[in-house]
């Protein structure tokens, strides 16, 4: 119960802040900074003479009170299209960018302005009410705060309280508060890596878009060029084919036309023999008759002959002449045709090295496909492990969230708590009406009693003749006399109880008139805690055995180290609650132990 007990005190204490002040602006201009710190972004500017509504101190910087027309930017995720938190914790940013710092959280639900000015993914607000920034100590002069009103012409507990209390209640303030402000940097720096996660995610992605783009447009320049090498390679082949087929026929050609000349020069050879064996078989024929005229005439065919062999000689050099320009010809056409193959080798080589390098590209799409599969599972990882964080950090939150409504239950439990002391005064004035009424019938009884004594003493005077009445009515009297004193003791002891409840009534409703009120439950001391304000507090315990606290204790007249915890006390005081503080202070006036 001791450790519930101080968790609860620390829950408690760490609910402290600093009363609410107000200060000057003394300079020109003071920037407003996001956090405590020169190095953080500016959110604007206050000039000389604001008033300015201080709620925190953290070393030199005061933390105030945000008024006017002053932005920030959220994610266009966070928000519908009106306006409309939809984020359980929406962060509040100094620009558009998770690289800005964050200087509010906003609750799901409320409704923002959003200006005009927009960034991808980003939207400009105005900001919501209860929103702080932090500016320079050094330039903001505190306003003089108004003493209370002392009706009493006695210290005042709260005031001295509250002027003691701030300087240690400070120190604990801002190492709730840095744990708060480390807890935000955690929730800022979780944020951060799951943009980035999400930003490297998607330049994962794009990257492995474009290597897949860039990998699908190498595969299609790639098989486009071995389109266009298969095509030029088969309009080459075509090509040589042609031409080896144009050369092959121009062969035939050469070969039948030099073939057709001899046999063209065997056949005129054939006919010139058979003229002249045909001119000589006539020359013997004829004999001499016709001897001039067949001289003559063998003279002109010899002649003629002559010419013809001469004609026909010229035809074969001339023959012979284009044959060898044919061949030549041919062994150009080869030579060409070998010239051409030598080409279609090259081309057929370049086939292959783009065929090559086509297989080159293959491999590099498949590795490249291979590192956008590992990039994406890369990215995959990192949105899992960022998804896992921001997870984790949406548990701290609500666990944040599930310490507030506690703190909302306990405030509950004090307003019980108040009602069930104005339901006990309830209670004590109807006793002290019973009291009364026990009181008069006491008086009546008395009376009743006086009567009986003073029937005894006239009947004690009238038996004074006889020794036996008198004897029997000494006795009698002596016995009424302390049945009387009886009675009357037992109505001293009920004058007495009524005289001590209704006393208590009236100092209870005094109390309650004069803001005094007594607690019944244990004290317990705060330990490590402790302020010079208040060192204990007293608490009671509810229906589950749990420890509740009620007050924080000053103690100004006598000391609280004798009270055990576990003695169970009714406490009387003047009650007050501090501006800021969670729970109230009392100032002790009396400690009276109660009967179990």
């Amino acid at each position: 119960m001791r450790h519930i007990l101080t968790a609860l005190l620390c829950v408690s204490t760490l609910a402290l802040a600093q009363a609410v002040k107000t200060g000057t602006v003394t300079a020109e201009k003071l920037t407003i900074r996001a956090r405590p710190g020169l190095h953080f972004e500016s959110l604007g500017t206050y000039h000389k003479g604001d008033k300015l509504e201080i709620v925190n101190t953290s070393g030199e910087w005061y933390e105030v009170t945000l008024k006017g027309d002053f932005t920030g930017w959220v994610p266009a995720e966070a928000l519908n299209d009106n306006g409309e938190v939809t984020a359980a914790s929406c962060p509040l940013y100094c620009g558009p960018g998770v690289v800005f710092t964050i200087f509010h959280r906003i609750k799901r639900g409320t409704v923002l302005q959003v200006s005009d000015r927009r960034a991808v993914n980003w939207r400009q607000v105005k900001i919501p009410e209860g929103c702080t920034a932090w500016v320079s100590a050094a330039y903001v002069q505190l306003d003089q705060e108004k003493e209370p009103e002392n009706k009493d012409n006695a210290p005042d507990v709260v005031a001295v309280a509250e002027a003691t209390a701030i300087a240690a209640a400070t120190a604990r303030i801002n190492e709730g508060e840095k744990k708060i402000r480390e807890e935000e940097n955690k929730a800022e720096a979780a944020e951060k890596k799951a943009a980035e996660a999400e930003a490297k995610r998607r330049q994962y992605e794009a990257a492995a878009a474009k290597a897949e783009e860039e990998a699908k447009t190498a595969k299609a320049e790639a098989e486009a060029r071995q389109r266009q090498y298969e095509a030029a390679a088969a309009k080459a082949e075509a090509d040589a084919k042609t031409a080896k087929a144009e050369a092959e026929a121009k062969r035939r050609q050469y070969e039948e036309a030099v073939a057709k000349a001899e046999e063209d020069a065997k056949t005129a050879k054939a006919a010139a023999e058979e003229a002249k064996n045909r001119m000589v078989e006539q020359e013997m024929r004829l004999a001499e008759k016709i001897r001039n005229e067949a001289a003559k005439k063998l003279e002109e065919e010899q002649k003629k002959l002559e010419e013809e062999r001469i004609a026909s000689e010229k035809r074969l050099a001339e023959e012979k002449k284009r044959l060898e320009d044919a061949k030549k010809a041919a062994d150009e056409e080869a030579a060409k045709a070998a010239k051409e193959k030598a080409r279609l080798a090259e081309i057929e080589e370049q086939r292959k090295l783009a065929e090559a390098k086509a297989r080159e590209e293959e491999i590099k799409f498949a590795k490249a496909e291979e590192n956008a599969k590992l990039a994406a599972a890369k990215a995959a990882e990192a949105s899992k492990l960022a998804a896992e964080k921001a997870v984790e950090e949406e548990a701290k939150r609500a666990k944040l969230e599930e310490q507030r409504k506690l703190a909302e239950e306990k405030l509950q439990e004090e307003d019980a708590r108040r009602m069930k002391l104005e339901e006990q005064a309830k209670e004590a004035a109807e006793k002290a009406a019973e009291a009364e009424k026990v009181l008069k019938e006491a008086q009546a009884k008395k009376a009743e009693l006086e009567a009986q004594a003073e029937a005894l003493a006239l009947a004690a005077k009238e038996a004074a003749d006889a020794k036996a009445a008198e004897e029997k009515a000494a006795a009698e009297v002596k016995a009424a006399e302390e049945k009387a004193a009886a009675e009357k003791a037992a109505q001293a002891k009920a004058e007495e109880e009524a005289r001590i409840a209704a006393e208590k009534a009236a100092k209870e409703k005094a109390d309650a008139e004069k803001g005094f009120v007594t607690y019944t439950g244990y004290i317990y001391p705060l330990g490590k805690y402790a302020t010079p304000a208040t060192s204990y507090a007293i608490y009671y315990l509810d229906k589950t055995g749990r420890p509740r606290p009620i007050c924080f204790l000053a103690s100004r007249y006598f000391s609280l180290e004798g009270w055990s915890p576990n003695v169970k006390v009714s406490i009387r005081g003047r009650v007050a609650k501090p501006k800021g503080w969670s729970l109230a202070l009392m100032d002790v006036m009396s400690v009276v132990r109660e009967k179990e």
